[in-house]
C-alpha cells in the first residue's frame, strides 16, 4: 500500500509459511494491477468481505485453500 499515487496492487502476500489473511470493509482503489492482490505464498489464504475494488464494485473473494 502506498500514500504516493498509484501502487502496483492493494497488497502483496508473500513468504512460504502458512498464512491467514482476512479483509473486511475495505475499499481498495489507487492498485493498477487488474486484481488487488497479489499472491506469492502457496501456503496464504487470503477472504476478502464486503470489500470494494477500484471499479467501485463490490469484491467477495477467497484466495488460497482453507
Amino acid at each position: 500500500m502506498t500514500n504516493f499515487g498509484e501502487s502496483r496492487d492493494f497488497l502483496l502476500v508473500r513468504g512460504d509459511k502458512r498464512l491467514t489473511v482476512s479483509v473486511v470493509g475495505s475499499r481498495m482503489r489507487n492498485y493498477e494491477a487488474a486484481d488487488p492482490i497479489t499472491m506469492e505464498n502457496p501456503q496464504a489464504l487470503v477472504r476478502m468481505v464486503a470489500c470494494v475494488d477500484k471499479h467501485e464494485r463490490l469484491l467477495e473473494k477467497t484466495i488460497g485453500k482453507p
